[in-house]
């Protein structure tokens, strides 16, 4: 059973101990339930990371070293200025993050996107939250999901709704020498890019034919 045990030393009237008190508290609810935290904490689908007063990285889960491509050992006891996984965006989006998690969590479920450099040179994003950790919010806890994937999903499709919109608009003004850049295209996006390419080109050649 774990305890806590706490002594005192009783003094008669000369100061010199008469005799030793000791208490022990049971504390295995506490323990139980501190047992359970970190189990989550481990094992949880979210990257997450627990810092000291000082910043010190102090915890650093299983998805946190997958995300992150940094084992546990090769982060713990660094400040986050200290750490390797940082690009030059990294610091100023958490101080941003702070702020909006202070002021702006109770009112949205909407994280911050936090660039982050893996260990093999590849950026990972992260969408974050962090707050204040602790019985008196000394440390803080930072908890994100990987959104690389998707926020490349994002990027590509607004930059071929980009492109095609440039060239079919300016189709419909009556210039018909545009053509979609296939180069600047992802390859999901570049069949679609020859059919606009093919139909403006067909286009143009019956508007030679009939001229």
């Amino acid at each position: 059973m774990p305890v806590i045990l706490n002594f005192s030393a009783v003094r008669d009237e000369d100061g010199d101990i008469m005799n030793i008190i000791g208490t022990a508290t049971d504390i295995s609810e506490l323990k139980e339930k501190e047992d359970q935290m970190d189990f989550i904490f481990e094992n949880s689908r979210t990257a997450m990371v627990l810092t000291d007063e000082e910043g010190r990285w102090i915890k650093f889960n299983r998805t946190a070293e997958r995300d992150f491509g940094f084992p546990r050992d090769e982060v713990l006891g660094k400040k986050t200025p200290e750490q390797s996984c940082l690009t030059q965006d990294t610091i100023p989006t958490l101080k941003n993050l702070w702020k909006y998690a202070i002021e702006r969590r109770v009112e949205t479920k909407e994280g911050v996107d936090v660039p982050w450099m893996k260990k093999d040179g590849s950026i990972v994003i992260h969408n974050a939250y962090e707050g204040p950790y602790g019985t008196k919010g000394e440390g803080r806890l930072y908890t994100a999901i990987d959104v690389t994937e998707e926020r490349r999903r994002e990027s590509n499709l607004n930059n071929a709704i980009s492109s095609f919109g440039k060239v079919l608009s300016s189709a419909a003004s009556g210039d018909i020498t545009a053509r979609v850049d296939l180069s600047q295209l992802s390859d999901e996006y570049k069949p679609t890019g020859e059919d606009i390419n093919s139909m403006i080109e067909a286009t143009e050649k019956n508007i030679d034919e009939l001229g």
